[in-house]
Parts: structure tokens; C-alpha cells; sequence
């Protein structure tokens, strides 16, 4: 038989983590909300600045970093020609030699040369897996739209474009985020 004692201290204890638990879970829902005419400044100010190049060829390197992607973290150059996506290079690590496919060669097959597997589209119906810079402005432009939870962008000084986002639409479900770094841009000639 438990003594008095024993049963108020297992009272106050289960009380204690109660609370404690509690405490955690209204911290959790009090932090702090993204300022968003912050990063709606941001973000217009610096698609400003990428609209005044006005560049309709140019290259860069992408690492999307989504944790249930066919190949999540591995680099992909992509080539824009007038506008639109013209090849993506695959910079595979450990070896293995980049491979170069033209946008309707990967739009063509769901599993091209060198296994692939499910697009981006396929996993979570999002047109982008191969974005122009644009399209990554268009995806903060989303998340701010929909006020995502969490959102942390850094831009290009020079140029404004995203160089780093990191989106988490809601903070409690797996698998919602969007994460990616842009860098090595390259401008390429108009008449190219």
C-alpha cells in the first residue's frame, strides 16, 4: 500500500510535468510569427534587382534539399535559354561523372538514364523541379501568400537573387518544407 507521503509527492510530480509540459507547448504556439512586410520588402526589392539584368540566358547550380526527393542534395546545373529551362547537369558526387539531359528528355520519362525514380511533381504536384530563378521567386512569393510558418530567405547582393530559403509551411508536419541554395550564376550571351 502506497503511504500518504508517496501518493502526494507522485501527486505533485505528475502535477510538476503537467505544467512543465504545458509551459513548453504554449511557447511553442507564442514564438514569434515571420515579420512579413520585412519579407515582402525583401523579396520585392530584390526581384527588382534581378528584373534590371533581365537576363534570359544565363546558368546556375541548384541543391534542392527535400527529404523525400528522388536524389535529395545532389547538385543540378540548370541552363536557361529565352526564358526557359534549356538542360539540367546532374553533378553527381563520389565519382560519378555529370550527366546533361535537355528538359523534355527528363519531362519525357518519370525514370531516364541512371534511375531517377518519382519527380518532384509525382511527390508533392509541384511543376518546378527544374526551376529558372523566377520560379524561385514565385515559390517565396507562395509562402509568404500563404503565410507560411517559418521562412528564412538570403538574396544575392549583386544580382537579388535567392541565394538561400529555407520554407516550413507548417512547423508540426513532416515533409512540407522547401529548402534550397542557388549559387554559381553564370550569365550566358543573348545571342548564344
Amino acid at each position: 500500500m502506497v503511504s500518504v507521503n508517496k501518493r502526494v509527492i507522485l501527486h505533485q510530480t505528475f502535477i510538476s510535468s503537467v505544467l512543465v509540459l504545458l509551459f513548453i507547448s504554449a511557447c511553442d504556439w507564442l514564438a514569434d510569427e515571420p515579420d512579413w512586410s520585412k519579407i515582402r520588402v525583401d523579396l520585392e526589392e530584390n526581384r527588382e534587382k534581378w528584373d534590371s539584368y533581365s537576363p534570359a540566358n544565363y546558368q546556375y547550380i541548384l541543391d534542392y534539399a527535400y527529404p523525400i526527393g528522388p536524389y535529395p542534395n545532389i547538385p543540378i546545373r540548370i541552363a536557361v535559354k529565352n526564358g526557359t529551362v534549356e538542360t539540367v547537369t546532374f553533378l553527381w558526387r563520389y565519382g560519378r561523372e555529370p550527366e546533361t539531359y535537355t528538359l523534355e528528355e527528363l519531362k519525357g520519362s518519370d525514370d531516364p538514364e541512371g534511375g531517377y525514380g518519382a519527380s518532384l511533381k509525382d511527390i508533392r504536384d509541384q511543376d518546378w523541379e527544374y526551376p529558372t530563378i523566377e520560379d524561385l521567386f514565385h515559390l517565396i512569393q507562395n509562402a509568404i501568400d500563404i503565410e507560411a510558418e517559418e521562412i528564412e530567405v538570403k538574396y544575392d547582393p549583386e544580382y537579388g537573387y535567392p541565394i538561400r530559403a529555407n520554407i516550413d509551411y507548417w512547423v508540426r508536419a513532416d515533409d512540407d518544407e522547401d529548402s534550397f541554395d542557388a549559387h554559381s550564376l553564370a550569365f550566358a550571351e543573348q545571342n548564344e
